[in-house]
């Protein structure tokens, strides 16, 4: 089963309400709480990870720098 990891923007309450009705989801700041991660940083943390899916608003991530087949980005452009 995919691990959900929701991009900073998305973590509030609201958001991962919704989600858990049917999922369990993570914030990507609580896998490196010590840390400030920068966008070029997300696509190190999410290979360590086990089948992640990175749901974000950041349309950055189209981008083919920050993808990687190892972990699935999804972009929601409409909240």
């Amino acid at each position: 089963m995919s691990q959900i990891i929701l991009d900073d923007q998305l973590a509030d309450i609201a958001i991962r309400g919704r989600l858990a009705q049917w999922t369990r989801a993570q914030r990507l700041r609580d896998l490196r709480p010590s840390e400030v991660i920068k966008d070029e940083r997300v696509p190190t943390i999410l290979r360590e990870l086990r089948q992640p899916t990175f749901v974000t608003i950041d349309m950055g991530f189209w981008n083919g720098r920050l993808r990687d087949p190892r972990f699935r980005t999804e972009i929601i452009l409409n909240i």
